[in-house]
């Protein structure tokens, strides 16, 4: 594997196609006051995780890695 710095990518040669984007979606969502988990909150009509997958996909992003881990079950449905 090679290591790939931020500051080595040229913006106009980035192709997000050659990456996979990892989703980090474990939060427990205590602050919030629920048992739902952070990611399944409702924004504008749809989840939190399900803007952040839209996100990804429209920059360009084909793989895309969701970690879950609190709620995992509610997620992955």
């Amino acid at each position: 594997m090679t290591n790939i710095n931020a500051q080595d990518i040229n913006a106009q040669e980035f192709n997000a196609q050659d990456f996979t984007a990892v989703i980090l979606a474990a939060g427990l969502g205590k602050r919030m006051k629920s048992d739902l988990p952070k990611v399944l909150f409702p924004l504008c009509g749809r989840t939190l995780i399900e803007h952040v997958v839209d996100h990804a996909r429209q920059a360009g992003f084909e793989k895309i890695v969701v970690v879950v881990g609190h709620g995992a079950d509610q997620v992955k449905a």
